[in-house]
């Protein structure tokens, strides 16, 4: 699946992630709402990134965007929101296997 256009193999390091459920702009009590979340990323040729998305309640495949954007020059980093998870773990774990899959 290609959705940032972001190759596995190229990132370092997740330097923050983080995702967040709308509940308030869920259609009904069933649904649970809009998820929106991304990702700071350190690139293996040193440019910071950032992928961020979305999608309703039905997860990915129905309604969604994703999108990546490099930090401009000039900046220290990207704005970390508030109660993102700063050097996830997990995350960087997998990052070690060098899967080709593209996100």
């Amino acid at each position: 699946m290609r959705i940032a256009g972001v190759k596995l193999n190229e990132i370092e390091h997740v330097l923050a992630a983080w995702g967040n459920v709308d509940a308030e702009g869920a259609c009904c009590e069933e649904c649970g709402g809009e998820w929106h979340g991304g990702f700071i990323l350190r690139m293996r040729d040193g440019t910071i990134g950032q992928v961020t998305g979305w999608c309703d309640y039905t997860g990915w495949g129905c309604l969604d965007g994703a999108g990546y954007e490099e930090m401009p020059h000039g900046m220290d980093l990207f704005p970390i929101p508030k109660g993102a998870d700063e050097n996830p773990a997990d995350l960087n774990a997998l990052l070690k296997n060098g899967s080709d899959d593209v996100v």
